[in-house]
């Protein structure tokens, strides 16, 4: 099980293949306060800038009207916002580059 990812998630649990093997992606729609409108306008952007790079960027370029203050709190709470091959080792699993 991979947790959500606000770079790669999608609304629905995901099955994907990584450097491990096969896993499943948490969906970002299981994520409090996250509904489906956000996420949609998430992978919009997504599809528009490629990944998000920093929090900053991910504000600049999600559409706003879709995605509120609680969205982005519960998504900070509990979503990666860079996935393990960017991290460092020793960098947390919520880190993001500014």
């Amino acid at each position: 099980m991979l947790p959500p990812d606000v770079n790669a998630s999608d609304y629905m649990f995901t099955p994907v293949r990584d450097a491990a093997g096969d896993a499943v992606r948490f969906g970002l729609g299981a994520v409090k306060n996250v509904g489906q409108g956000a996420v949609e306008a998430i992978i919009q952007a997504r599809k528009e800038l490629g990944r998000f790079t920093s929090i900053y960027q991910f504000c600049e370029h999600a559409d706003m009207g879709a995605i509120n203050r609680r969205v982005i709190e519960s998504l900070i709470k509990r979503a990666q916002w860079t996935t393990s091959e960017e991290r460092a080792p020793s960098s947390s699993s919520r880190s993001m580059e500014r």
